[in-house]
């Protein structure tokens, strides 16, 4: 298990924390910075989320790259051919009128191994 890990999403300037190829961790990172980079078809093809369309899905990341954010790896649990991976998403918004404010948002990401390949199945934080 991983804790504290921070993948670099602040900005785009600063490297990826790097992750065993094939791991739910790296799955759910290559995840990130696409929606990021606001490159929702590669996304999304990263996903099997039973009841989510591609346009509720484009609803819900369209405005990926809005912010800057920090994604902190909280912990991460495989068991077979299933996996949980629970991130916090801290974003920074710097046009408040006090200032820069930020806020954390715990994501709760569930995978499963299809074929030799994490496919994201469930995102917790958006009901599904």
């Amino acid at each position: 298990m991983l804790i504290g890990v921070v993948i670099a999403l602040v900005a785009s300037r600063r490297t990826d924390t790097a992750f065993p190829a094939g791991s739910p961790e790296g799955k759910v990172a290559e995840f990130l910075r696409l929606v990021e980079n606001s490159d929702l078809d590669d996304a999304y093809r990263l996903t099997d989320i039973p009841g989510m369309s591609r346009e509720k899905f484009e609803e819900n990341f369209r405005y990926g790259s809005q912010t800057s954010r920090r994604i902190t790896l909280v912990r991460s649990e495989t068991e077979g051919a299933t996996a949980t991976v629970v991130v916090d998403s801290s974003e920074f918004v710097s046009d408040s009128p006090l200032g820069e404010n930020s806020y954390t948002q715990r994501l709760t990401y569930r995978l499963r191994r299809n074929d030799g390949n994490w496919l994201i199945v469930g995102l917790a934080n958006l009901g599904y």
